[in-house]
């Protein structure tokens, strides 16, 4: 080499640029090698049926049974007076649903579902943005009906808030 001193800054230029990488992470997960899977978001025709009085905040529901026992906490309040639950096909269908606080003046949420037959496993990801300082505006259930999860796969439920006054709860 003539000059050592181009080598000097081309490394650092590419340790500058692998920094930078790691720095910035995008808005939400990501997961280039894995397959989006189609889903419906059903948080309309869920939202009188909670885990209310149930610590749980993340479901997996694959029966009739299992959705019946999360109809138990139906919301009394004159809104959800003639509210059923949706009739689901769980031969077919699993029902995914993760509870999350909204959090700032307004958020929005966006929502993934990715599949990993690697891992043998189903990730649920869930990105909340807020905008401004307020308090905690509320909760949402997530629900989401996908197709049926195969016995021998696991879900996992990812949840990242962003923005102002908002925090992994």
């Amino acid at each position: 080499m003539k000059n050592p001193s181009y080598f000097i800054i081309i490394l650092i230029i590419i340790f500058l640029g692998i920094f930078i990488y790691f720095i910035f992470e995008p808005e939400g997960p990501s997961y280039p090698h894995l397959k989006n899977i189609d889903y419906n978001y059903i948080e309309n025709q869920m939202r009188c049926f909670t885990h209310r009085g149930n610590e749980r905040k993340e479901f997996i529901i694959n029966s009739q049974e299992e959705l019946q026992v999360l109809g138990e906490g139906k919301f009394s309040t004159p809104f959800c007076e003639d509210s059923q639950l949706q009739n689901i096909d769980f031969n077919t269908k699993t029902l995914l649903g993760k509870t999350t606080d909204r959090c700032g003046c307004s958020s929005t949420s966006s929502r993934s579902v990715y599949i990993d037959d690697k891992e043998k496993e189903i990730i649920y990801s869930i990105v909340i943005t807020s905008e401004g300082s307020c308090e905690i505006a509320g909760t949402e259930g997530n629900w989401v009906l996908i197709d049926k999860v195969p016995i021998d796969y696991k879900v996992r439920f990812e949840t990242k808030y962003m923005g102002n006054n908002c925090q992994d709860w």
